[in-house]
């Protein structure tokens, strides 16, 4: 019977695990917020080619030469391979094939030879009299012509770059445009993810004093930094593209053209490609996770990508084509990015439900924004603050090193007590840094490098615990915007804001919990 039971509690954790990520992603409104990133993302895209087509960067690329090598540098690396197929736009009567289908060339040319026979009718024949018409279609190349064309709009017979009609301050109004959507995608992708990454992030919305902080003018290192940024993307992008295009180059020399084994192998580089940019990106945005659970997100959002590109280039974008002809390329190329930024997004669930396997039933409620317990996740937050606490008495008591907060850290004091109550490092680290804002004149911070010490600016016998478990300015701001609640105004005061509790110090709380240790040992 307990093998039975172990075995059934592994399974339902593990179902829970499996099915964690997407409840997740479904409940912090996933896909709209895909839908946001997507907007900014096509919209950076479009100004950073507009960038460097301006400037002739791209005619040297191997994939934007010719069209047939944007075609297959697309299904190597965006769609899927697609060989030419037979488009029955028309058939005469007691045609093997169904008019408005797309077959394979070898069984149109059967299905063709077949009824010749049959009615004794040559194909010239046929297609002459106009009975019968079967283009040759395949989406990619379709596409690949499009790209091909619209970039050659910048150049001129020769190759040379078009001068724009503004000249140096229309590209100047360009380049500053492109720099602000590069900036809004890092904040956006820490917005579409809350409360799950970015758990220092919520200090944006503390009060006037820390947006001055955030918007007083960065140091030379900031600076620099984004400058290197603005220069230094467009020429790494423009590199990666010229790197990726030889993998198809390799792949079609050594085995034939849209064989099995030349899509199972150029499937195979994409899907190497792709998860080392996602896992990339994750790494660099994306607060708390570490690397081998970044991987395993990665990993699992190509492989939704890769599986994408083939369903919407051999069922979707080839439907639509059919139905809309010349207009379906806007619904296809949005569609394609939409479902890009969705499995971007549903990675980071991925990789935080394997950073954080045994959060508790409250800390996933959280997680889910279920407002019904809202009143457990202020207990909690109260037992936090009382935590990090006694922690501060303890490094003043004893030679213990005093708590402190990262970040890109794993293992600070945050995720130490998140692990031990089974809730989630952002919510830990949530309600410390409110406590630390609202009461700073009670704490002292001294930042190291990436780690942020937090030390007590009094004795513990000198500090009282219930003023920092509380928020008084919460409740003045509410009598504020409610000063017409009698009842309100009443509690506040004849009770006040902390409901006349007794002082309680915090070198008390120190002493009753190592007395409550030692018992239990």
């Amino acid at each position: 019977m307990k093998k039975n039971t172990s075995f059934s509690k592994t399974l339902v954790r593990n179902c829970n695990l499996f099915l964690r990520p997407f409840i997740d992603f479904y409940f912090n409104y996933g896909l709209a917020r895909a839908s946001v990133l997507s907007y900014v993302l096509c919209a950076n895209l479009i100004i950073f080619v507009y960038c460097i087509l301006s400037i002739g960067l791209t005619i040297a690329i191997d994939p934007l030469v010719l069209p047939s090598s944007c075609r297959r540098f697309l299904e190597l690396h965006f769609l899927w391979p697609a060989p030419d197929k037979i488009f029955l736009e028309k058939v005469p009567p007691g045609f093997p094939l169904i008019q408005g289908s797309m077959v394979p060339v070898d069984q149109y040319e059967k299905a063709l030879a077949e009824y010749s026979a049959q009615y004794n009718i040559p194909p010239s024949e046929l297609k002459d009299e106009n009975k019968l018409k079967a283009p040759r279609f395949s989406i990619t190349a379709e596409l690949g012509n499009s790209l091909h064309s619209a970039i050659q709009v910048f150049y001129d017979p020769k190759g040379r770059p078009k001068m724009q009609p503004l000249g140096i301050g229309f590209f100047t109004a360009i380049g500053i445009a492109y720099f602000a959507l590069l900036l809004s995608i890092k904040t956006n992708l820490a917005e579409s993810v809350s409360p799950l990454i970015w758990g220092n992030l919520p200090l944006a919305n503390r009060k006037s004093e820390i947006m001055k902080i955030l918007w007083r003018i960065p140091d030379t290192d900031v600076i620099k930094t984004r400058v290197y940024l603005f220069f230094m993307l467009p020429v790494l992008i423009v590199m990666a593209i010229a790197l990726m295009s030889y993998g198809y180059y390799i792949i079609d020399w050594l085995l034939p053209l849209y064989s099995r084994s030349n899509t199972i192998v150029g499937a195979i580089l994409s899907w190497i490609i792709t998860t080392a940019l996602f896992a990339s990106l994750y790494l660099l945005h994306v607060t708390g996770i570490s690397k081998k659970n970044a991987i395993w997100g990665a990993l699992i959002a190509s492989a939704l990508w890769l599986a994408g590109r083939w369903f919407f280039t051999t069922y979707g974008a080839v439907s639509l084509y059919r139905n809309l002809r010349n207009f379906a390329f806007i619904p296809m190329f949005l569609t394609w990015f939409y479902y890009f930024c969705t499995v971007f997004l549903f990675g980071l669930y991925v990789s935080d439900t394997l950073e954080n396997p045994n959060l508790s039933s409250t800390s996933r409620s959280w997680v889910m924004r279920d407002i019904s317990i809202v009143n457990r996740y202020g207990v909690l937050s109260v037992w936090i603050r009382l935590d990090f606490l006694y922690r501060l008495a303890k490094s003043r008591y004893e030679e213990y090193r005093p708590p402190f907060l990262g970040i890109k850290v794993e293992d600070d004091t945050a995720a130490e007590i998140a692990r031990k109550s089974n809730l989630h490092p952002s919510f830990v680290r949530e309600c410390i840094l409110e406590m630390l804002v609202r009461h700073k004149r009670s704490f002292h911070i001294e930042v190291e490098g990436n780690r942020q010490y937090c030390k007590l600016k009094f004795p513990p016998d000198e500090v009282e615990v219930n003023e920092l478990l509380t928020d008084p300015e919460d409740i003045r701001l509410m009598l504020d915007e409610m000063d017409q609640y009698s009842f309100g105004q009443f509690i506040f005061h004849q009770y006040g804001t902390r409901w006349q509790a007794k002082p309680l110090m915090l070198s008390d709380v120190y002493h009753a919990y190592q007395d409550f240790a030692e018992k239990n040992q």
